[in-house]
C-alpha cells in the first residue's frame, strides 16, 4: 500500500488516537484495516469465509463490501477475544 500524500500516516495517527482514547475510557477497541473496496467477483459468496484476517497491518489487497460486512458482523457478534484491543487487516480471498 502506498503512502500517497501521507494518507497512511494520517490513518495511523487516527488509529493511535482511538486506541489512546479507548484506554483512557476503559473501553475495548478493534481497529480493522481494509484494502481497496471492489465490486464482488462472480465467485464471491459474500461470506466471511471469503476473507483473510491477520493481526496488524500485514495485508494489502482488495475485497468487496459484502465480505467486509460479513467479517465485521462475525467479529462483533462473537466478541472474539483475539479481536479485543487489537488491530486486524482484512483481505478478500477471491478478489486477489
Amino acid at each position: 500500500m502506498r503512502n500517497t500524500l501521507g494518507a497512511l500516516d494520517r490513518r495511523r495517527s487516527v488509529e493511535q488516537a482511538v486506541v489512546l482514547y479507548s484506554k483512557q475510557q476503559g473501553a475495548d477497541y478493534t481497529v480493522v484495516r481494509v484494502g481497496d473496496l471492489v465490486a464482488s467477483p462472480p465467485s464471491s459468496t459474500g461470506a466471511a469465509s471469503d476473507v483473510t484476517v491477520a493481526g496488524g497491518d500485514v495485508l494489502d489487497g482488495a475485497t468487496s463490501p459484502s465480505v467486509v460486512a460479513a467479517a465485521l458482523t462475525q467479529i462483533v457478534s462473537r466478541q472474539d477475544p483475539v479481536a479485543r484491543n487489537a488491530s486486524l487487516g482484512l483481505q478478500g480471498t477471491t478478489g486477489k
